[in-house]
This record gives structure tokens, sequence and C-alpha cells, in this order.
């Protein structure tokens, strides 16, 4: 990312890649044990896999239902609810 990609307004946060409507990461908390990427029925994650860097990423967030089984699986903590009165939608709708 560049200065003039902020100057321009192309690139401001990366909220796209930390968040869901549902669920919020925090990469810097991720162990890297996929168990989110392989639990999740809409493959909203994905994978940032290089050998210095290492973590889960919001792929897809508009595809999220809300179900959170991500969350329960993480162990590590890095993903959490984003605003836990909203409602899931059905899985596969």
């Amino acid at each position: 990312m560049g200065p003039a990609q902020l100057l321009r307004g192309e690139v401001v946060t990366r909220a796209g890649r930390d968040a869901t409507p549902f669920v919020t990461l925090d990469r810097s908390r991720c162990e890297a044990c996929w168990e989110c990427i392989d639990v999740c029925p809409e493959a909203v994650l994905g994978k940032i896999d290089v050998w210095f860097h290492r973590h889960a990423v919001v792929r897809d967030g508009d595809r999220c239902r809300g179900c959170r089984r991500c969350i329960k699986v993480c162990a590590a903590g890095a993903l959490s609810d984003r605003d836990s009165d909203r409602q899931p939608t059905a899985v596969g709708s």
C-alpha cells in the first residue's frame, strides 16, 4: 500500500479482511491451525500462508451467515462476535 493509494482513498482500512457482519478476526492472535477455515460452511475464511507470515483472513465477508462455528473452534481466541445482537441467517441461503 503506497501513499498514492491512500491519497486517492483506494485503501483506507483492512476491515474487509478482518471482519464479517458477524465475526471479527484478530490476525495477531491467530495460530494458523486452520480449524476455522475447515468448519466454515460458506468458505468465508482463507489462509495467508508464507513461511514468515501465517494467519487466517476474511476472504468473502459478505458470505458469512453468522453461524459462529469459526468462533467455537478457535482455541487461540482470534475470532470473536462482532455484534452479538445480530441473528444468524440460514446457512446455504
